[in-house]
């Protein structure tokens, strides 16, 4: 009955179009004859896919531990893996990660959209540019409906993407899956939780789930966030009131979906897991395959990597590749060079006025193929991978370095390495440069994590 209920869901009411990620994740059931599954949503660059399926280029990830738990230590035949992910600065290297892994003989897809709870269109805020944010962008469905009244700040940018009902996508994958149906989910959808778990509660797709990796932003609906708003920083009456509710539902709903998980009619177990080791490091794409059953690598007419595009070369063209995270302090030593995939410098702390400028600053940066310059923001990026379309900004320009390009699928230094071996370089991050200090506190816990796993019982 649940198969035939998911069925009519994929719908929407008076439209006789199916849902439009249904073709594609069928297409991957068919495909790869998938035994078990892991539903990433909000998957960002999609370095966890990417763990699932070449867990040894990741070595002290947390979440490998749960992945061969659930899945087994062989399972890159049996698991498929769909990722959901709104934001439309990560599409190039998306599209690169679904081409890569897929020639590997990988079954995964990523669907770009917005996870919700029906099949429609939504408004996303972006930074302008997203400077100093990357790959970790905070790219929030409906933010313009709760400040500045409706409008785009200078800062922020408006953009229509498709959003997904997840519900639907749960039932629907849960009735293809054969028993015993091994079913995970990471669900990290900036501060939209609040709205996407209930419906599944209601609907009863969450109890479909074995395990879900739950990330709360709970500072979404915080009293001081709420009070911070535009037309509510005087708090009386009525407004007080409607944002002490807000803030209330939100606890309530955090409290009812703990308190919902883990009952003999509803198993899942919720995580609080939240690993984004590896997040901005440059991991090498497959040179082998992950399942020979699926693979196409070697097979003449095929592409490892990418799709047919036209090339970046050292001919300027306009627009910048990608978003950046890092800073890199110094030309010289910037440690982020050989482990990253991308990172920045400030333009004006190093008298950097042109493209020229940038690309001879590239040549001390061993994994710097290619540059932007971005004169607006007084930026100088570099990338180790650079597709067309480029992103449009005014006054951009990007083009390729020679002399940065050499051994970018050398030896992968990210292999899987003891607790004494475990550093910030090895993570894909950098203590030289200027960082998050959370990493800080993120890399001592994974190194007391790894080392009580490696003591004996």
């Amino acid at each position: 009955m649940m198969a035939s209920a998911s069925i009519l869901s994929l719908f929407c009411a008076g439209d006789p179009e199916p849902a439009p990620w249904l073709a594609r994740v069928d297409a991957l059931f068919d495909r790869h004859d998938c035994e078990a599954l892991y539903l990433d949503v909000g998957t960002n660059v999609g370095v966890q896919l990417h763990k699932l399926f070449e867990p040894a280029k990741f070595g002290g990830s947390p979440v490998l531990r749960v992945f061969d738990e659930l899945f087994g230590v062989d399972r890159f035949c049996r698991t498929c893996a769909i990722g959901i992910e709104p934001n439309p600065r990560h599409t190039q290297r998306l599209d690169t990660l679904e081409s890569a892994l897929g020639a590997a003989g990988a079954g995964v897809i990523v669907l770009r959209g917005a996870a919700g709870t029906s099949e429609s269109h939504v408004t996303l805020s972006l930074p302008k540019l997203g400077n100093k944010e990357g790959v970790d962008l905070d790219a929030r469905v409906g933010a313009f409906t709760a400040r500045n009244n409706g409008r785009a700040t200078p800062r922020e940018l408006r953009v229509t993407v498709p959003q997904f009902d997840l519900g639907a996508i749960i039932r629907h994958v849960h009735g293809r899956l054969p028993a015993p149906r091994r079913l995970l989910m990471k669900l990290d959808v900036e501060g939209q939780e609040y709205r996407i778990l209930p419906d599944l509660m209601l609907s009863q797709s969450f109890c479909l789930l074995n395990k879900v990796f739950l990330e709360w932003h709970p500072d979404v609906y915080s009293v001081k966030q709420l009070s911070a708003r535009p037309r509510t920083r005087v708090l009386v009456g009525a407004k007080r009131r409607g944002i002490e509710a807000a803030h209330a539902l939100s606890q309530a709903i955090t409290a009812a979906t703990a308190a919902a998980a883990g009952k003999p009619d509803c198993a899942v177990e919720l995580s609080a897991l939240d690993d984004e080791t590896y997040l901005t490091g440059r991991v090498p794409w497959p040179r082998s395959p992950v399942c020979a059953k699926h693979s196409t690598m070697g097979v003449p007419g095929t592409r490892v990597v990418g799709k047919t595009v036209p090339p970046i070369t050292e001919t300027p063209v306009s627009g910048y590749c990608s978003e950046t995270l890092l800073e890199c302090t110094s030309l010289d030593r910037c440690t982020h060079c050989s482990t990253g995939y991308s990172g920045h410098w400030k333009a004006h702390k190093h008298n950097i006025t042109s493209l020229e400028d940038c690309a001879r600053a590239c040549a001390g940066c061993r994994n710097c193929a290619f540059v932007s310059f971005l004169p607006s923001e007084r930026s100088c990026e570099w990338h180790s991978e650079c597709q067309a379309p480029l992103h449009p900004l005014a006054g951009a320009l990007s083009r390729a370095v020679a002399s940065g390009s050499r051994d970018r699928q050398g030896a992968d230094p990210m292999m899987q390495v003891s607790p004494e071996g475990l550093s910030a370089t090895r993570l894909g991050l950098t203590t030289s440069d200027k960082v998050a200090p959370v990493w800080k506190t993120r890399l001592a816990g994974l190194r007391e994590a790894r080392g009580q796993e490696s003591r004996p019982s």
